[in-house]
């Protein structure tokens, strides 16, 4: 898993929410002693040197799914498959198990799983963000299609990512196993097609406990719109011919939900105020401290809000002591 830096590689761009909100309460991280591989440079030079787009070794049950994007082997990371974490506030999201299906078989090969983050106005670091899904898009599409000369940029608001809840079992598939419960079924519908359709995945869902930086299981129940969270992705490539002509899309599939600071807490710790599609129907809007802080109007260049975050939230880090730099491998 790996997260994506700031434009000036100086911190994480999680640091640069205001209050904090990027980093569970009583983490004690130290940002500058993370491994190679899980640092992204926000540029498409560095990507090309961070990952690979490689075939898949194995049959898959999807003909259009045949690629899979890994780090770089001279990173060493501990797994092949590249992911990356995205944050934003909650504005809409269908995360069960079986996502927005109706329950009948002929609208299975369309359902799906979504999550739609908004920048809650914080639009500095939410849009650096924005702007590393587009590289390795764009990465991911030159690698497959080399005569492809531009790559559009997914221009829409928010980042919107969605995954399929079935997979189709065909013929010559590969055994696969469900990842769904009974409870996740109560109406047996899926359990009825699950020869011809199977779930393979869903989305691991946490939140962090009453008190400390530890965090538990959660469910779909834990989360509402506002709610600040982070987001594990892997890209999903989709190759089809067209015309004889090779068509390349990508979109980011949700792996995993971790509830960083809920709508009330980002107002605490943060003074940010939401829109009013972002809160809970139990919320009332937030509305700005007197205090001197960074609010989610402020307008600015991504680097003056950078600097602005990290001279208001950030007090300088000292270097790592001579024991810290032996214990990771430094000196």
């Amino acid at each position: 898993m790996s997260r994506p830096y700031s434009v000036d590689h100086s911190v994480f761009v999680r640091d640069l929410w205001p209050g904090g909100i990027g980093k569970l309460q009583g983490n004690t991280e130290h940002d500058h002693l993370a491994p190679l591989w899980t640092t992204i440079t926000p540029s498409f030079d560095a990507l090309c040197t961070f990952i690979t787009v490689d075939p898949l070794e194995v049959p898959y049950s999807d003909p259009a799914r045949r690629h899979v994007v890994r780090y770089q082997p001279e990173l060493e990371a501990p797994t092949e498959t590249f992911s990356i974490k995205v944050q934003g506030f909650l504005k809409d999201f269908h995360m069960d198990p079986l996502g927005n299906w109706g329950g009948k078989e002929n609208t299975a090969f369309k359902a799906t799983r979504s999550i739609v983050l908004d920048s809650g106005g914080c639009d500095g670091p939410f849009n650096m963000q924005k702007d590393v899904l587009n590289m390795i898009k764009e990465v991911i599409v030159h690698s497959l299609d080399h005569a492809v000369l531009d790559v559009p940029v997914d221009s829409r608001p928010g980042i919107h990512l969605r995954s399929n809840v079935f997979t189709q079992i065909r013929s010559n598939s590969p055994v696969v196993s469900s990842s769904i419960h009974a409870r996740d079924d109560p109406r047996g519908f899926a359990a009825k097609i699950a020869r011809r359709w199977a779930v393979t995945s869903t989305i691991k869902m946490r939140a962090p406990a009453t008190t400390g930086a530890r965090l538990l299981p959660a469910t779909r129940v834990q989360f509402r719109s506002g709610d600040f969270v982070e987001v594990k992705v892997v890209p999903d490539i989709v190759t089809t011919f067209q015309n004889r002509h090779l068509r390349v899309d990508v979109r980011f599939i949700p792996i995993s939900i971790t509830r960083l600071c809920t709508a009330a807490e980002a107002k605490a710790r943060a003074n940010i105020t939401l829109a009013s599609h972002l809160l809970p129907q139990s919320s009332s809007p937030i509305q700005p401290s007197t205090s001197q802080s960074v609010t989610a109007t402020t307008t600015a260049t991504p680097q003056e809000w950078q600097q602005m975050i990290r001279d208001s939230y950030f007090p300088p880090v000292p270097p790592p002591s001579a024991v810290d730099r032996a214990e990771n491998g430094l000196i």
